[in-house]
Parts: structure tokens; sequence; C-alpha cells
């Protein structure tokens, strides 16, 4: 039987892909049953001006947050911070779909738009889950 030497930086790399793939796992039920739970209760989501300025916030942070870890990465040839990198892409989405959903009820009133806004973050965090674990089970 012949067998592949494996250094600890690919074990750590694989722990690391490990996590975070987990993690996203881990988000969907989280993100799933909150909005479940808030909506059963009657919970009305509203919108308020700290919170528009949050998300805002985050809509303008993300992007430079994703440039410069991805650009890190890639010249220390750091594979946690690349995918690092990536989940602030992740945040950037989710960021955007909250703010939408904040603008809408608080302008316009639409309580539902949180609702819907969180089914696209659902939606959104189950398929990078399911390509990070697809991605996963290619390696092996």
């Amino acid at each position: 039987l012949l067998r592949k030497e494996v250094s600890s930086s690919e074990i750590q790399t694989r722990r690391t892909e490990l996590f975070t793939t987990g993690l996203l796992f881990a988000l969907i039920p989280v993100i799933g049953l909150g909005a479940f739970y808030s909506y059963a209760s009657g919970l009305r989501p509203e919108g308020s001006p700290l919170g528009i300025a949050i998300a805002i916030g985050a809509v303008i942070v993300m992007p430079y947050l994703w440039w410069e870890k991805r650009k890190i990465g890639e010249e220390t040839r750091s594979l946690p911070l690349s995918i690092d990198a990536v989940e602030s892409v992740t945040c950037l989405f989710m960021s955007i779909a909250l703010l939408g959903g904040l603008l809408a009820e608080f302008f316009f009133g639409l309580w539902w738009a949180d609702y819907l806004a969180t089914a696209v973050i659902l939606v959104f965090v189950a398929r990078e889950a399911s390509e990070s674990y697809h991605e996963l089970r290619e390696e092996e």
C-alpha cells in the first residue's frame, strides 16, 4: 500500500476548510429557525435609521475587506485567509439583502420584505455550503 505523506500545513488547511464548511451548514438552521420563530410568533420586523446605517456600513466595508484579504492571502499563500475573503463576500451579499429588507420596511412599511431578505440570505448560504461540501468531496 502506497501512502502519500501529508504535511502539517495540508492538514491545517483541510481542517480550516472543514470548519468553514461546517460553519456554513450551521448557519442554515440558525437563520431558518430564527425567521420561522419570528414569523410564527407574529414578530413584525421594523427598519430603523440605526439598522439601516449599520447595513450601509457593512455594504461599504465588506468589499474592501474582501479585496485586501484576497490580495494578502494570495501574496502569502494563506488558504485560511483566502477562505476568509470568500466569507467576506458572503457577508457582503447578506448585507445587501438585509439593507434591501430594512429599506423596504422603513420607507414602504413592507414588513414581509425582511422575511424575503432572510429567504434570499438562506438560499445563498445553503448554496455556498453545498458548493463548499462538494469541493471538499472532490479533493478526497
